[in-house]
């Protein structure tokens, strides 16, 4: 049973009735949901959410609620903090009004992963039940049915059960290939994984090399980050370590709910090479630890906590061990059964207790940081994790020394101590209220880069509201940068100049006023501002820069010239709008959700004229005129001759003028004699439309007529015309164009849009 079907219908129901927006939206969310695009999958759920609602479809609602538990208990690894949403769902989606859909099934799998992220090992027996008593009410033919048995295996590996595991799987494998013609790669992945379990490496490693062709046709962000985990292990089981490193993703890359399979990797990875235990690899493992703690993931806190605080014990770092067990012992309660963890944990104190630590200072106090500086420049390497201990002794000898504070809160957050390092340099702040300090500002900036905590921004009001009194320019600071990080423009702007009356002769409030201006469009406020920074600044070409750009988006032409003459930039003489002949430029610009880039050509200091089709399905700016930002977005390359190759990037802040071109379609077919393409191309122009190629000079297509011919060359573009033109139109240009070719071209969507046949095939 295709579970997809009745959604497929929906949004083809949608675009029917002129709502092909809300069709997309639904696409795009399942999609960021598949791509682990976790921030943008979040961010969009409330849009869907409402769609889903005000459309009154409830079996809408349960695939939306669904597929965001799969966004939070899968990528995000939720515990306890999605288990409330999860047992909510549920219970909706096995109402009347809901039972049928067929997502419903899937909501089990919902609630068992969230069980199974709080506390696999001690709710294994609920989730076996849970998901044999929904499995019986489906058959192989069912999506939901590879994804329940995954579950029911991997709450058998929690109970220590491989061999059931391994056998259970092979059953449901047989299940499906008996009875569908679907493949079993979710099935033949957690094969794998089971392998690998129990220590099989080079059953494992075959299983993967003979399910690689499968896996490269589902090319989900999801399935790629974990067919790579589990490469990495076979790799690195099999002491392949080199191969195993190139394979394992980037940990900037990785969401959590890879976390524990980047961990078994690692393992395997640090048995046979004791060197990479180092301090960078347990700032990793902290950061690991400080999501799965505060999602509420229970027993993988504690296991990621134990492994931490043996690893760093391992290195000498009994003060991360310390740390490490702390944590653990908070969670340890909260597990359904404990299952010999409280074991585990007392053992480790154990160890730890009888491991000698390095906490007494080498130095005096007072001498600390020079000893440091000292040591680095003998070549000893800087150690945060040992510099660390030695820091916080000495602040508690010298608790109103700022440059000593500092660098311990630098090391703490090097080591991944965020906590600890705002505990410190709290503890200076409330103490010096009537100071202002860089402890303070270094506080914030921690507070601001914690934007998975949703305590950082009580915190920031608690540091605001402690300065008021004292110091409420600092206070003003601290509410101007919290608004900026919640994108509330309009309160920015209120606060920057509630600033400026206060300190008139601080920049950074204007400066920010300006920039604040620039995102409302506001540019005869935002000349004005960058107008007074030249007066207060000694160096002011960025800031003439800057001025530029605002008046370019104003539109003031003399202002623009006036300022370029004052950085040496040569202009054609004359007046109003500004119209050169310069170099090519790579323009970065949003455009929904989505980051794009095309290739433009100057005509002003910060002016540039877009001269690349936008794809399809991207919105069209095809000769828009823009207003840049003046600085660049990239480092160009030191080596000469590919600086020659380089064209520089810059992010578009205004649209001043609409190229007014519609919407680009994609063309596809076999490439036609180079007089009928040229005569083409030559029409095209005449029209006033724009090609822009993307195959290249390979591209080939096979004879749909002659399949066992030899390949066609063939070629794809985009191609748009202005905007007053309609897709009828388009389509009826192009058949006349192309009619008395051998080899008709295709443009399904195109011929959709304008409600026109389409052609069979390529190639007819």
């Amino acid at each position: 049973m295709d579970i997809w079907n009745w959604v497929n219908k929906l949004e083809d129901d949608l675009k029917e009735a002129g709502q092909g927006e809300a069709a997309r939206i639904i696409d795009r969310f399942t999609d960021d949901v598949a791509e682990l695009n976790i921030d943008k999958a979040d961010a969009l759920f409330p849009e869907v959410l409402a769609l889903s609602r005000s459309l009154k479809n409830p079996w809408l609602e349960v695939f939306v609620r669904h597929w965001h538990l799969r966004n939070r208990v899968g990528s995000r690894l939720e515990g306890e903090s999605a288990l409330a949403t999860s047992v909510e769902l549920f219970e909706f989606a096995h109402r009347p009004e809901t039972m049928e859909c067929p997502q419903s099934v899937c909501v089990t799998q919902d609630l068992s992963g969230c069980y199974a992220n709080i506390d696999g090992p001690g709710w294994v027996d609920e989730r076996i039940a849970v998901c044999e008593e929904t499995l019986a009410r489906i058959d192989a033919s069912w999506n939901c049915f590879h994804c329940l048995s995954c579950e029911y295996a991997e709450a058998l590996l929690d109970d220590d059960r491989p061999d059931d595991a391994l056998a259970f799987l092979q059953q449901q494998e047989e299940k499906i290939t008996s009875t569908t013609a679907d493949d079993c790669l979710s099935i033949h992945n957690f094969q794998i994984k089971t392998l690998l379990n129990m220590g099989r490496y080079s059953e494992a490693m075959e299983l993967f090399d003979r399910t690689d062709e499968l896996a490269k046709t589902y090319q989900w962000q999801k399935n790629n980050q974990f067919r790579s985990l589990l490469k990495a292990r076979c790799l690195a089981g099999l002491g392949r370590d080199e191969e195993a490193m190139e394979a394992i993703p980037a940990w900037s890359d990785l969401v959590p709910e890879f976390y524990m399979d980047w961990v078994d990797a690692s393992k395997l990875l640090l048995n046979n090479s004791s060197e990479r235990n180092n301090w960078q690899l347990g700032r990793l493992i902290q950061k690991m630890l400080d999501h799965v703690s505060q999602v509420g993931a229970h027993r993988h806190t504690i296991t990621l906590a134990v492994w931490h605080a043996k690893l760093a014990l391992a290195r000498g770092a009994v003060w991360t061990a310390r740390r490490s067990l702390d944590v653990a012992y908070q969670h340890l309660p909260k597990l359904n059964k404990v299952r010999g963890a409280d074991l585990l944990l007392d053992s480790l104190k154990l160890s730890i207790d009888q491991t000698n630590d390095n906490s007494s200072l080498p130095v005096a106090a007072d001498q600390l940081l020079a000893w440091l500086e000292q040591r680095a420049g003998e070549g000893e390497s800087r150690n945060p994790e040992e510099e660390a201990e030695w820091l916080l002794q000495a602040t508690l000898a010298r608790p109103d020394d700022e440059e000593l504070i500092e660098m311990a809160s630098s090391a703490l957050v090097a080591c991944g101590a965020v906590a600890q390092a705002k505990s410190v340099l709290w503890t200076f702040v409330e103490t010096h209220l009537s100071v202002e300090s860089v402890l303070a500002y270094r506080l914030l900036d921690i507070l601001l880069d914690e934007k998975s905590d949703p305590s950082s921004q009580s915190e920031i009001v608690r540091l605001a509201d402690a300065y008021q009194p004292t110091l409420p320019a600092v206070a003003l600071w601290c509410r101007i940068k919290q608004a900026q990080h919640q994108a509330n423009w309009p309160e920015v702007e209120r606060l920057c100049k509630q600033m400026i009356d206060v300190v008139p002769e601080y920049r950074g409030p204007r400066m920010m006023l300006a920039e604040v201006s620039m995102q409302q469009k506001l540019f005869q406020q935002a000349i004005e501002c960058y107008q007074q920074l030249v007066e207060q600044t000694d160096e002011p070409r960025n800031i003439l820069w800057d001025l530029m750009t605002a008046a370019s988006a104003a539109e003031q032409w003399d202002l623009v010239r006036e300022t370029a003459e004052k950085i040496d930039i040569k202009l054609t003489p004359g007046e109003g709008e500004i119209n050169e002949d310069w170099g090519w430029v790579r323009l970065r610009m949003d455009d929904r959700d989505d980051e794009v880039e095309y290739y433009g050509q100057f005509i002003g200091p910060v002016t540039a004229k877009v001269l690349q089709l936008a794809a399809p399905n991207n919105s069209q700016c095809y000769g828009d005129v823009v207003v840049i930002d003046a600085g660049m977005l990239e480092t160009p390359p030191e080596d000469e001759e590919q600086r020659k190759e380089y064209t520089a990037v810059y992010r578009v802040v205004h649209t001043l003028k609409r190229g007014n071109y519609g919407d680009s379609w994609f063309i596809d077919g076999v490439m036609p004699s180079e007089e009928q393409y040229q005569d083409f191309v030559d029409a095209i122009e005449q029209l006033g439309w724009q090609i822009r190629v993307r195959s290249s000079t390979e591209y080939q297509l096979t004879d749909a007529q002659n399949p066992e011919a030899e390949p066609l060359n063939g070629i794809y573009f985009y191609l748009a015309a202005p905007a007053n033109v309609t897709a009828a139109e388009i389509n009826a240009k192009l058949l006349e164009l192309t009619e008395s070719w051998q080899h008709d071209w295709c443009w399904f969507t195109l011929a959709e849009k304008a409600d026109a046949p389409m052609l069979s095939g390529i190639g007819d």
